[in-house]
């Protein structure tokens, strides 16, 4: 099978931050639709974390992606979640895009972004989080946020178990890439989780309350959910960082 679209896999490699668009935010005690192999999370556990949607022609909102919440008027997720973007939302997309939260000023405590192309400061571990298919047969999604831990895997590693799936739209790992997941299947993103963190927690030491979120990661597309050795694959944020700070924080430094 070849890649799909987590809106059926993940879908687009871009960056987004939409005026208009409906944030929906998970602050303690809110829990709004994730990941398989994953966990409940506890409320406020991930105070950034964001669902994505757009109101139908019915009225109704439908939310279909997650969002990491950078500053108090923006958020941060994966290109085609900007539903009014013109730009090409494929797998092919690599151009981010940064969409702005209307006037909102939310309140809460915002992730941090991974700076560097290196994050083995950070470890060998990460955290993906959001709202998506937890279990594949149903397409059923979770009513909690869920998380689930992943390894963060070496490009060449990847490259070798996802080329055999190369099409036209992607064919390798490139610098603005970074691949995640659990080669013996079992534990990934899914359909919904698009546009949402891959994330690295750091705990504050001892006299100080909570933790720090550093953002390495915006799950972009996969090749199925939960395979095994078919790790998904996530937008790298410090390849991006410069352009975002530019856009968030303009005349702010």
């Amino acid at each position: 099978m070849g890649i799909k679209n987590r809106v059926h896999v993940r879908r687009s490699l871009g960056i987004s931050v939409l005026e208009g668009f409906q944030y929906q935010y998970e602050r303690s005690p809110v829990k709004p639709h994730f990941a398989i192999g994953g966990r409940i999370t506890e409320p406020g556990e991930f105070p950034h974390m964001g669902a994505v949607g757009w109101k139908s022609s019915t009225g109704t909102w439908i939310f279909k992606c997650g969002s990491s919440l950078i500053s108090s008027k923006f958020m941060l997720t994966a290109a085609h979640c900007s539903k009014v973007s013109p730009r090409d939302s494929t797998v092919a997309n690599q151009v981010p895009e940064i969409v702005r939260l209307g006037d909102k000023n939310i309140i809460d405590r915002p992730a941090c972004l991974w700076p560097r192309y290196d994050t083995s400061p950070l470890g060998t571990k990460a955290t993906l989080t959001g709202w998506g298919v937890i279990e594949t047969a149903r397409l059923l999604t979770s009513p909690e946020l869920q998380a689930a831990e992943v390894d963060i895997l070496n490009s060449d590693v990847c490259d070798s178990f996802l080329k055999p799936s190369c099409t036209r739209l992607w064919c390798g790992m490139n610098e603005t890439q970074l691949c995640a997941g659990k080669l013996a299947g079992g534990v990934d993103a899914c359909q919904g989780d698009s546009g949402g963190p891959l994330q690295v927690k750091i705990d504050l030491p001892s006299n100080s309350e909570g933790a720090i979120h550093y953002v390495i990661g915006v799950t972009s597309f996969g090749i199925g959910c939960a395979r095994a050795n078919t790790p998904g694959v996530y937008t790298r944020v410090s390849s991006f960082i410069d352009w975002i700070e530019d856009v968030v924080w303009r005349g702010k430094n």
